[in-house]
């Protein structure tokens, strides 16, 4: 049975990310609990044996990879009509979104003879550290497409472990730490692996921390004290992880604290103690209040992710026109507002909520539809 508290956690923390692409930078230091969230609660919602091996990749890749490739194709285009309108490029914007299509993950090292050929990023003109091995092919339009790829490649990690090679729920802290091992061997001063494997990794730890949370049953306990003392020690454990750098992150990157393995671990368990937190909260929310859209949002968040970064550029430069305002591009070009411009980026993340959510109505409504297919 499908749960609601966890539909609403992914429609809130999908409405954040939303807000944070929209120019709310202030919440950008929190991105690793997103991320780490939408990991954890694909295994929490994993059922062993309920699919075979195969049929459970097939079913992540037709409803993952193919909507990557679809809306990347529809980016690159966007990507050549956004740069020329505001001015910071140009044609040679779709280099970076076909070797992104290919390499599937945005940092793509040097020693490809042909890598040179793909030297556009948003990262020409932002502060990061030195990539003597990698051109980064990270565009405003494609920036989240990762995360995708990230999940896809987590899932056949997860899906291979849990139908193959667990025999024990011993296997499991090896198998994470395995996980987590490899992707710190990710770093802007290093290489991303192809299909963004060192992501993947992390998405893969998350889902076998949350298939053990299921099976100790830490968020359906019927006592209520259990969950107190839960949530209390989620609690101490997220707060070590930011005291100590948890959110000195960027998933996009493969930037951990300072890259070694013990900041990706802290990061790793400051993130699911954080994902714990969440769905408790969630269920208190479910206890006190029924909404119906936040439940479709979480089911449908798919379509918002996918369009998000498209609709907040066109609802963010037609408010600009309104207010007679020139855009103020961020150091990745992605969010053409001034960080103290919150009605304007609080507005701009409803509109694209409310828009989102629509595409996804008529989505549901209009399976067979050329409009749906594209959306």
């Amino acid at each position: 049975m499908r749960e609601n508290y966890i539909d609403y956690g992914k429609a809130l923390l999908t409405i954040m990310v939303i807000a944070v692409h929209a120019g709310l930078a202030g919440m950008d230091s929190w991105s690793y609990v997103r991320m780490i969230f939408f990991f954890f609660v694909t295994g929490y919602t994993y059922t062993a044996g309920k699919r075979s091996l195969s049929a459970g990749i097939t079913r992540r890749f037709t409803g993952i990879m193919l909507p990557f490739w679809k809306i990347l194709f529809i980016t690159a285009f966007l990507d050549i009509a956004r740069a020329v309108y505001l001015g910071y490029g140009d044609y040679n914007m779709i280099k970076a979104n076909m070797m992104f299509s290919v390499y599937l993950s945005g940092l793509v090292p040097k020693v490809l003879s042909f890598s040179n050929f793909f030297v556009y990023s948003v990262l020409h003109r932002a502060v990061h550290p030195a990539m003597p091995f990698s051109y980064p092919v990270i565009t405003p339009l494609n920036c989240h497409l990762w995360f995708l790829v990230a999940m896809f490649s987590g899932c056949v990690l997860f899906f291979t472990y849990m139908e193959k090679l667990r025999r024990h729920k011993y296997y499991d802290i090896p198998a994470i730490l395995i996980m987590l091992f490899i992707a710190s061997l990710e770093s802007p001063s290093t290489v991303q692996f192809p299909v963004s494997l060192g992501r993947g990794c992390i998405a893969c730890a998350c889902m076998i921390a949350a298939v053990n949370a299921k099976e100790f049953n830490i968020l359906s306990a019927k006592k209520f004290s259990k969950k107190i003392i839960a949530g209390l020690i989620a609690a101490c454990v997220c707060a070590f992880a930011i005291l100590n750098g948890a959110n000195k992150c960027a998933f996009i990157m493969s930037i951990y604290g300072d890259g070694s393995f013990l900041s990706v671990l802290i990061v790793y368990i400051g993130g699911i103690s954080a994902s714990i937190l969440i769905l408790y909260l969630m269920q208190l929310l479910e206890h006190y209040w029924q909404s119906p859209v936040l439940s479709f949002i979480g089911r449908n968040t798919m379509t918002l992710y996918l369009w998000n970064i498209i609709l907040n550029t066109i609802f963010s430069i037609l408010l600009l026109k309104i207010v007679n305002k020139a855009p103020v591009m961020d150091a990745f070009d992605m969010s053409l507002f001034t960080p103290d411009s919150y009605a304007l980026i609080l507005i701009t993340t409803a509109l694209t909520v409310i828009t989102g959510t629509l595409m996804a109505r008529y989505k549901k409504s209009h399976p067979e539809s050329i409009l749906a297919k594209i959306i």
